[in-house]
């Protein structure tokens, strides 16, 4: 009998230390992402980052000049009814009496470059200092801006 639980615990040593052994291999075989995946994949997210972030700014610096080109849209507003008020006439407009007609160009970048009997001429520089330009002449009116091609400018200078 001696022989035989010697044999049993003999038994038990060899599976106790192969079970060991399996916890080691487990442990050590255990499921992750190695070094070199991680890499790969912060390099696909940094291409990706760099196609994304300046299509990004682009559409934001288009967003800022929209914004100026309506506040030049609503000075012309407040242009026609300055003249309906002054016998057809823009003389004597300014921005200070233009945001005292729409009250929504107080604090606007507008200016007012020129008003006649018949003419003006208006014009906002936006956030990405591109320079919005909005004529009022015999000829009907006319828009235009700097730097063309850029933001909100057309190629040819308009908007």
């Amino acid at each position: 009998m001696l022989t035989i639980s010697m044999g049993m615990s003999d038994h038990l040593s060899k599976k106790a230390a192969r079970s060991e052994r399996g916890v080691i291999r487990t442990m050590t075989a255990e499921p992750g992402f190695t070094l070199v995946e991680l890499m790969i994949v912060m390099l696909i997210l940094g291409l990706l980052a760099a196609i994304a972030v300046p299509s990004f700014f682009s559409q934001r610096d288009k967003a800022r000049d929209a914004d100026a080109k309506q506040e030049l849209v609503t000075a012309r507003t407040a242009a026609e009814t300055y003249a309906v008020d002054n016998s057809g006439n823009y003389t004597g407009a300014t921005a200070a009496e233009l945001a005292q007609i729409e009250e929504t160009l107080n604090g606007s970048p507008l200016t007012v470059l020129a008003a006649g009997p018949r003419t003006y001429r208006l014009q906002v520089v936006s956030d990405t200092t591109s320079v919005f330009n909005l004529e009022r002449n015999l000829g009907g009116m006319q828009h235009s801006c700097n730097p063309a091609g850029a933001g909100g400018c057309r190629a040819d200078g308009s908007w």
